[in-house]
């Protein structure tokens, strides 16, 4: 992350510290921050800045009135939440990525691959392409610059982690149930947040130029590059249609869950279709559980004893049955039980979903 020394007056410093003191922002960091984030919504948008006035409304939010424990202390600034509101305008989609921008060396197909287990949840990439849609819609264009989104995403994903954690202290969720896991909130903020933006936000690996990272894996957005060498990032169809599904904590109000009902069904929909990688990892997991795998550790076994293109070492094994195990609970296809919550079940949806992939795989073998 970048850094700069910069001199205020006293005044405007005095300012800026009592908004701090009266809980507007974490830190002066923070507020600098968001007066650059607002500065350059301003540059895209000749109307002026997204208020809370601007975006009262979103449309297919819930209208059922928060739970009566919330407390507003804890919800995100307006400046942040701003780019988490649809946006008023709508925006074009992209091509979706190609397989020869997906697939690793030494793998035929994407069905030969398994999503990586570092993109642990599902709500980090919703936030990272509801903020795209917004800055796309802001620029009357169907990309902006990489870095831009990447900038900005980054920052904006760290305050609503942070929202989002302060809710989950509030309700004593233990470490695995906890809704913020995966978002850019952990104690080295460089760190914390260079790992969202590579892991989810996206990148190109430059051993090998394959596009990398959780929302193109899933084909949710496509990176390119223009004359000059700069990288622009646009939303492919299925991103731009899952950017606008509501999901209730994306308002700044409390949820039952991270993932909205249409968020899932959405999401499993789309997965069968177009995303084999994380099909694969989804039905092979979620398999094990059905056979009466209930415990990571007879997973990891199972796991291991695949035979695969590449094989995997022990710590790839942990990394991608956790992974998996938790976008599993997020779907709400396993559940979890124990003091430890060490130990998993299927869910009649999870059924229903290896049922639906079944019947994929047999009108595949049909028709190849």
């Amino acid at each position: 992350m970048a850094r700069m020394l910069i001199e205020l007056s006293e005044g405007l410093y005095e300012k800026l510290a009592d908004r701090v003191s009266a809980g507007k922002y974490r830190d002066i960091d923070q507020a600098i921050e968001v007066a650059i984030l607002n500065q350059l919504k301003l540059e895209n948008r000749q109307s002026g800045l997204l208020s809370r006035e601007d975006n009262a409304a979103e449309p297919d939010t819930v209208t059922s009135s928060p739970p009566a424990h919330k407390q507003a202390d804890l919800a995100p600034s307006d400046e942040y939440l701003a780019f988490l509101r649809l946006p008023d305008r709508s925006c074009g989609a992209v091509a979706a990525p190609g397989p020869e921008d997906l697939i690793f060396p030494d793998y035929m197909s994407e069905e030969q691959m398994f999503l990586w287990g570092q993109f642990n949840r599902i709500l980090p990439g919703k936030v990272g392409l509801r903020i795209l849609n917004n800055l796309i819609a802001e620029s009357d264009e169907t990309y902006v610059p990489f870095t831009d989104f990447r900038y900005v995403a980054s920052n904006v994903a760290r305050s609503f982690g942070e929202f989002v954690k302060s809710l989950d202290d509030h309700h004593g969720r233990k470490r695995s149930d906890r809704f913020s896991n995966g978002l850019p909130i952990g104690p080295d903020r460089d760190k914390s947040m260079s790992r969202y933006r590579n892991h989810f936000l996206g990148r190109k690996r430059k051993a090998d130029n394959v596009l990398d990272g959780y929302l193109a894996r899933l084909k949710f957005i496509n990176i390119f590059v223009v004359d000059g060498g700069t990288s622009l990032v646009g939303l492919t169809e299925a991103g731009l249609a899952f950017s606008k599904i509501s999901n209730e904590l994306m308002t700044g109000a409390e949820a039952d869950w991270p993932l909205s009902n249409l968020d899932i069904e959405f999401y499993l929909e789309h997965v069968l279709g177009n995303a084999p990688e994380e099909r694969a990892a989804l039905v092979e997991v979620l398999g094990y559980v059905d056979q009466g795998h209930a415990h990571p550790e007879q997973i990891d076994e199972m796991l291991a004893r695949r035979t695969r293109v590449r094989p995997w070492t022990r710590a790839m094994v942990v990394t991608n049955r956790a992974g998996t195990l938790s976008r599993l609970w997020e779907l709400r296809l396993v559940t979890k039980t124990g003091d430890k919550a060490n130990k998993f079940g299927i869910t009649l949806d999870g059924r229903r979903f290896l049922e639906q992939a079944a019947k994929l795989d047999e009108f595949r073998f049909e028709f190849s």
